[in-house]
């Protein structure tokens, strides 16, 4: 078996593998005929093989899974036991994966599809497919036309050591080159300002820009560099250096240039100040908008010092700071948050800041001699949660329509980024996310029941994302407006629903989610079982609420997972070189950053991993090249600094809570959900007429919204004698109206956040004890 082969399939992509499985079983059974048929509908099966015009009606999966594949296999095992009941499938599954599987793990996983399924299964790994290479030569043409690698220069004439050395090479070129333009950058700098100079001089300079001392050989390899390539002369004497004519002429035309960018901020900072009568100097606001423009790249180097900071705390501090002085300086209490977001949208026009701060970035990341964590070709694993993959569905559908969502405008950011740069990136999510974004979708189907309600106004809009998308799309035409909403849905997934009934329907959608998302070349994690679970997850839950941050149960645990997937250090090994690269986890959810470093101090064996914006991580990618945005960087201040994207289990609209807590199909004969949408109305008087989008998001949600929030998730834990189905047979009760009404606005007269609700909790139960008898 050749070892460079088996790592060649273990890195093969999700497509690049299916292809390898597909040639092999054409050259296997000597046929044409075989396709990938991998679907919602494919009954279980990944291949249909025909030999001599008959289906030869075996069950076959594919899968790159690196860790928890188990879970994964024994969903397929009880696929191919229906197959066989129900189809006359023969009691055989092939699961073919990239990765090694352990003989220990292969036996005891042969042995439980056998006792009990009856299912003989067959597990070909990377190991399996290497050792037959030397008989199928299909597994060789694909691994190797896969990597870009010429078959007939053989791996293996080339010595361990040379490919190391290759490697390293290779994947530091970025960042040599990175290196070597910041000190050519700093030594023309310092001599068009000060002349003439000695090498001594020219170290002192970059000294004091870089906070550490270059040594005196490798300066002087580069300044005998820049002689050849006749940028720097030693017109007088060896000892001092000045700029060439052309050089300097060249650095000319860049500072004059530098020094218009700054006069047109300038002129447009005090133009701001007149329009806005503030009574303050351009240099103040300068001040902090360079603040804000740094602090968005100090973010780097805190993450590559593994610190305990939050990529948001900074910003935050530094918008709300930039909000103050504002409003100190006479602007309008109400209208600041519009007039800080234009300030930092007449910077993104203008370079200048990004310019600064991206040389504080790589000045400092030179310093602390950081900059190949920071800068470097190795491919990057990316992680995406829930609330970025719904938005990415969504983008899929309709990639240029403009959402005036700034969530749905980083993700369009996001997929374009990742398209420019999907030669460097693996993809993954976890198919928790991915059942979240299933669930996403069913609740989204029940807000419809509430569309043709008379009263609907009264009721608010939805945060459901798949709901509002398929409202702004019917509003821009861009979707027939007599289509309803689960004719949308299955435009979304692109396939028909069998079946709207609640079980059905989610694993209907869930199935078909994979698929698209693996079709994308996402790798789906089927996370395994971790150690000391049952510990970690008791400190995360005591974290969490140290924190103030509220989620469900499963949304605990399923973040939970994540992070551990992400903390070790074996699933994120290269395969060539062994070393780790830490893993990029992308969230707008702020809970992630207390724990991360809790996690470590739990278990030392855990390992780092980052926590990026969407606009963070198109920074990151696009520095690389020195291509960012400056519009990039005041969308994601922006972004970081709102609150919009705390997402917990307390931002639910008004509308979304009421659509959980009935079941039945025609609304319209609850008389209960327009009172409750009148003492919504009321509540919100009572505020002082907040509009909808002030409500929308965190703390500003009506009293009545939270309460309801309370009650529902009381009766979903186990805290509860009755459950959610109780609650909701109570409140579907015309009778018990009149006393949740009555129980509900006398709570409200002094409901606070985490107050004890005991008593009305049991006036709830009483509810549903007689609603029970009825």
């Amino acid at each position: 078996m050749s070892e460079e082969l088996k790592k060649l399939i273990n890195t093969l992509s999700v497509n690049s593998f299916r292809d390898l499985v597909q040639e092999y079983c054409k050259e296997k059974y000597s046929t044409k005929h075989v396709r990938i048929t991998d679907g919602p509908y494919d009954g279980g099966n990944d291949l249909e093989i025909i030999v001599d015009g008959k289906e030869l009606r075996k069950n076959i999966q594919i899968t790159v899974q690196k860790s928890g594949y188990e879970r994964k296999l024994e969903k397929d095992i009880v696929k191919s036991a229906e197959n066989v009941a129900k189809y006359g499938y023969l009691n055989k599954l092939d699961f073919y994966t990239s990765q090694d599987v352990p003989k220990d793990t292969v036996n005891k996983l042969v042995l439980n599809a056998e006792v009990k399924y009856g299912i003989d299964l067959k597990i070909i790994d990377a190991k399996s497919l290497a050792s037959e290479a030397s008989s199928f030569s299909s597994i060789r043409k694909v691994a190797y036309k896969s990597h870009g690698i010429n078959e007939t220069n053989s791996f293996s004439t080339i010595s361990k050591e040379s490919k190391l050395l290759f490697d390293v090479l290779t994947l530091n070129s970025n960042t040599v080159e990175v290196r070597k333009n910041i000190i050519y950058s700093l030594i023309f700098s310092y001599l068009y300002t000060a002349g003439d100079s000695t090498i001594d001089e020219i170290s002192e300079g970059l000294r004091s820009h870089l906070q550490t001392k270059i040594d005196t050989h490798d300066l002087l390899q580069e300044l005998n560099y820049l002689k050849s390539r006749r940028f720097i002369l030693t017109p007088n004497a060896k000892s001092h250096y000045c700029l060439s004519e052309e050089k300097r002429l060249q650095i000319e035309e860049i500072n004059d240039r530098i020094i218009l960018e700054e006069n047109q901020v300038e002129k447009e900072i005090e133009d701001f100040i007149s329009y806005n009568n503030l009574n303050c100097t351009s240099l103040e606001l300068v001040e902090f908008l360079k603040q804000i423009h740094t602090e968005n790249y100090k973010i780097d180097i805190e993450e590559i010092n593994q610190t305990e900071s939050s990529f948001s705390a900074s910003l935050r501090r530094s918008y709300s700071d930039l909000q103050r002085f504002i409003e100190s300086k006479g602007g309008k209490s109400e209208e600041i948050q519009k007039i800080t977001k234009e300030l930092l949208e007449k910077c993104s026009e203008n370079s200048y800041f990004n310019k600064l701060a991206t040389t504080s970035l790589f000045s400092n990341l030179y310093a602390s001699d950081k900059l190949e964590s920071y800068i470097n070709d190795r491919k990057k694993t990316i992680v995406i949660d829930t609330q970025i993959l719904i938005r990415i569905l969504c983008v899929w559908y309709q990639q240029s329509v403009e959402f005036n969502d700034t969530a749905f405008d980083a993700v369009q950011k996001l997929m374009t980024a990742f398209n420019r740069y999907r030669s460097s990136i693996i993809l993954q999510t976890t198919e928790d996310y991915v059942e979240e974004v299933a669930g996403h979708f069913e609740e989204a189907i029940k807000l419809q029941r509430f569309l043709k309600l008379p009263f609907i106004e009264d009721i608010g809009s939805s945060k459901n994302v798949f709901f509002n998308a398929f409202l702004t799309f019917k509003a821009k035409d861009i979707i027939d407006s007599d289509m309803d909403f689960d004719e949308f849905i299955e435009d979304l997934i692109g396939e028909p629903i069998t079946s709207y009934k609640e079980s059905h329907f989610f694993d209907e959608i869930l199935d078909r989610l994979i698929d698209l998302f693996e079709a994308a070349n996402f790798e789906i994690i089927y996370h395994p079982k971790y150690e000391d679970y049952q510990g970690i997850k008791k400190a995360y839950e005591i974290n969490l609420a140290y924190a103030g941050k509220e989620r469900s149960y499963k949304a605990r645990e399923h973040d939970l997972r994540t992070m551990l997937y992400l903390s070790n250090p074996e699933n994120h090994k290269e395969v060539e070189t062994g070393q780790h690269n830490e893993p990029f986890l992308i969230t707008w959810d702020s809970a992630f950053y207390g724990f991360r470093k809790e996690l470590s101090r739990i278990n030392k064996q855990l390992s780092f991993w980052y926590i990026y914006s969407p606009l963070k991580m198109v920074d990151r990618l696009s520095i690389l090249n020195f291509k960012i945005s400056p519009k990039a960087v005041t969308s994601n201040v922006i972004a970081l600094a709102e609150t919009n994207f705390n997402y917990s289990n307390k931002t639910s609209s008004f509308f979304d809570v009421i659509s959980t807590l009935f079941n039945k199909e025609d609304v319209s004969e609850l008389s209960i959900i327009k009172r409750l949408a009148d003492l919504r109305k009321e509540t919100l008087e009572q505020k002082g007429n907040l509009d909808d989008s002030e409500i929308r998001f965190g703390s500003s949600e009506t009293p009545l919204t939270n309460l309801l929030l309370d009650i529902r998730n009381y009766y979903g834990s186990a805290q509860s004698q009755y459950n959610l189905t109780s609650l909701i047979s109570a409140f579907e009760i015309e009778d018990n109206s009149d006393s949740i009404v009555s129980l509900l606005a006398n709570q409200m007269n002094d409901y606070k956040p985490l107050m004890d609700l005991a008593k009305l909790y049991s006036e709830f139960d009483k509810l549903i004890e007689n609603t029970s008898k009825i």
